[in-house]
C-alpha cells in the first residue's frame, strides 16, 4: 500500500460502507474503493484492524473514518449509517464483506439510497442465502435505483481479485453474480 496513493477517479465523492473492514478483504476492498476516490466507512468489531484501515487509507490521501462493534446490534447499525451521514453527508454504496450476511445493516441503508435516488449493495464474501438476498433486493428496488450483487467464487482465488470485482459492482452496479 505504501506505493499506492489515492488518486480520485471514478469513484470521487462516492460514500461507501464496508463491513469486515479491519483485515482480510474487507480492509483489502476499502482500501481499493478508496485508491478510486471513495469516502470510507470502516465497520468492525475489531478495534485494533478497523483504526489500522483508517490509517492505512489516511495514510494514502484518502478519507475514512471507523464505527466499532458487533452489526448484530441496532445500536452499533444505527451508529454506522449516522456516522457515514454526519461524516460523508450520503450512503451511496454498502459493502459486506464478512460472510454474514447482515440484514439488519442493509435494511438501515435502504431508506437512505432510496431517498438520494439509489445506491448499491454488494456482498463480496461468499455466504449462505446471499443469491437469494441479491434476488430479493432487485426485485424489490431496482425500479427504485438500488442495484444487489455479489461476488462468487470464481472472481478469482485472492482478496485482491475479488475487491477489484466489488470495485466494478460499485462502480456501474452490474447486478450479475460474478
Amino acid at each position: 500500500m505504501s506505493s499506492d496513493h489515492i488518486g480520485g477517479t471514478d469513484l470521487d465523492g462516492r460514500t461507501v460502507v464496508v463491513t469486515g473492514a479491519g483485515s482480510g478483504l474487507g480492509r483489502t476492498t476499502a482500501l481499493a474503493l478508496a485508491l478510486r476516490g471513495a469516502k470510507v466507512l470502516i465497520a468492525d468489531a475489531d478495534a485494533e484492524g478497523a483504526h489500522g484501515t483508517v490509517k492505512a487509507i489516511g495514510n494514502a490521501g484518502g478519507y475514512a473514518v471507523a464505527v466499532v462493534g458487533d452489526l448484530a446490534g441496532q445500536e452499533v447499525v444505527d451508529d454506522v449509517v449516522a456516522t457515514t451521514l454526519c461524516a460523508f453527508g450520503a450512503l451511496d454504496v454498502l459493502v459486506h464483506a464478512t460472510v454474514v450476511v447482515d440484514e439488519l445493516l442493509t435494511r438501515a441503508v435502504l431508506p437512505h439510497m432510496l431517498n438520494a435516488g439509489g445506491g448499491s449493495v454488494v456482498f463480496a464474501a461468499s455466504a449462505p442465502g446471499v443469491a437469494d438476498l441479491v434476488a430479493s433486493l432487485e426485485v424489490a428496488y431496482r425500479a427504485r435505483g438500488i442495484r444487489a450483487a455479489a461476488v462468487g467464487p470464481t472472481a478469482g482465488p485472492g482478496p485482491k481479485e475479488r475487491a477489484a470485482a466489488v470495485v466494478r459492482l460499485a462502480l456501474d452496479g452490474d447486478r450479475s453474480v460474478l
